[in-house]
């Protein structure tokens, strides 16, 4: 992948696509396959949420499976470093991202994790504003 074709997130499209995906399957409840942590990506595809947004904006699974090789245990620490290991996401996208996937890990259904982005996309529009 050049740079010129390098994907990239920012908050509105960031939103768009958990509500899509979150659309097709409002009472999913993320449980992490059997390899006893969250991870992005299991069997050569998205697992979790953000990893399904990120590959619907463009990243292939393969820099998905990287990153799950190099990130620490908590799957959440990594949401945290989105924008620096994958630098066309946004600060902003990477908030709401953050949200949704911290309401994920706690076991709530993906509706609920929409929920925590739209929130986290409210504040983030408000910080934006001020």
């Amino acid at each position: 992948m050049n740079a010129a074709s390098a994907p990239t997130l920012d908050a509105a499209r960031a939103l768009q696509l958990l509500r899509e995906i979150v659309a097709e399957r409002p009472d999913y409840v993320y449980d992490p396959p059997g390899v006893g942590r969250c991870v992005y990506t299991y069997a050569g595809k998205p697992s979790c949420i953000v990893a399904h947004v990120l590959t619907r904006a463009g990243w292939p699974v393969q820099r998905l499976i990287t990153l799950d090789r190099r990130r620490p245990k908590l799957a959440s620490v990594l949401a945290h470093l989105l924008p620096r290991y994958l630098p066309g996401v946004s600060e902003e996208a990477a908030q709401i991202l953050r949200a949704a996937q911290k309401n994920q890990d706690q076991d709530h259904p993906w509706r609920q994790a929409l929920a925590a982005a739209e929130a986290a996309a409210r504040r983030v529009s408000r910080e934006a504003t001020a």
